[in-house]
């Protein structure tokens, strides 16, 4: 009689470590996964921005005097309309990309000291002019989450080669 009170003592203390285990377990399985969840949404904006960067980058580049700094948004698109895809820079604000976040990019005006190249912001001052052949270019991802809005952005430093 013995060893079968045993084997119920044994089942009885497995079954009570089974419980404790799973219920210990449990909520970390569920945090896991919703920060897997919001980390995949971070990874995807950090796509759509460096995207965003690119796009403007490239638009800066081939194409300098067509954006003058100033007020108003823009959203990288591709134009295959001449054979060979190329971006542009449309006016606006770019939403639902992806089904999920909201792009802009913004091209703002440089003030650099002449003498050092020291920058300082706008608006720009007697000692800072207007650099005609720099750019800022912020470009800025958004979107919701939990009910929360989140977004990141960069900045980017553009100068013109052609001078």
């Amino acid at each position: 009689m013995k060893p079968r009170a045993f084997t119920i003592i044994e089942v009885v203390l497995a079954i009570t470590l089974l419980i404790i285990l799973v219920t210990s377990v449990y909520p970390l399985v569920g945090w896991m996964r919703t920060k897997s969840i919001r980390l995949q949404y971070d990874s995807q904006a950090a796509l759509v921005l460096q995207e965003g960067m690119e796009a403007a980058y490239s638009v800066m580049m081939s194409d300098w005097s067509g954006f003058p700094p100033g007020p108003g948004y823009f959203y990288p698109i591709i134009d295959a309309s001449s054979g060979t895809p190329v971006w542009k820079l449309t006016a606006g604000i770019q939403s639902n990309y992806q089904a999920r976040f909201e792009r802009k990019i913004l091209i703002s005006q440089v003030c650099r000291r002449l003498v050092t190249g020291q920058m300082e912001n706008t608006p720009c001052q007697a000692d800072y002019p207007a650099d005609p052949y720099s750019r800022k270019v912020t470009t800025t991802v958004s979107w919701r989450e939990s009910g929360k809005t989140k977004s990141i952005n960069a900045q980017l430093l553009t100068v013109s080669i052609n001078r």
